[in-house]
């Protein structure tokens, strides 16, 4: 049970940086 909470984090933490990403290259462009 410890190993798909694990890769539910990993996922998380790359989404969050993908969107802090976007935000930082859409936000000059505004």
């Amino acid at each position: 049970m410890k190993t798909p909470n694990k890769n539910k984090l990993k996922l998380g933490s790359v989404y969050w940086h993908k969107v802090l990403k976007y935000k930082l290259f859409s936000f000059p462009l505004q």
